[in-house]
């Protein structure tokens, strides 16, 4: 896994739906997507998480869509602050 880009003082990187590949249409119907992107999300949130505390600049903040309500709940896991943006 690379590290994302940045812009400014904001560092971005992106999670995995797990159809990194084939897109949205390969994940069937909308609820085996919707199961598959938090199986993989909450994964590779975590992911990076552990891969950044390694760095100068560790997470202390994940900033979500409240729709992907987990991401909360993978950020509290790791000590992390959540804060939903709508």
């Amino acid at each position: 896994m690379k590290l994302g880009s940045s812009i400014g003082p904001v560092h971005l990187d992106v999670i995995s739906d797990g159809f990194d590949e084939e897109g949205f249409p390969k994940g069937g119907s909308s609820e085996l997507y919707l199961e598959n992107l938090e199986a993989a999300g909450s994964k590779t949130l975590a992911e990076l998480i552990v891969k950044y505390r390694s760095t100068p600049y560790p997470i202390d903040c994940v900033i979500y869509e409240p729709f992907l309500h987990w991401a909360l709940d993978v950020a509290k896991d790791f000590g992390v602050m959540g804060a939903a943006f709508c």
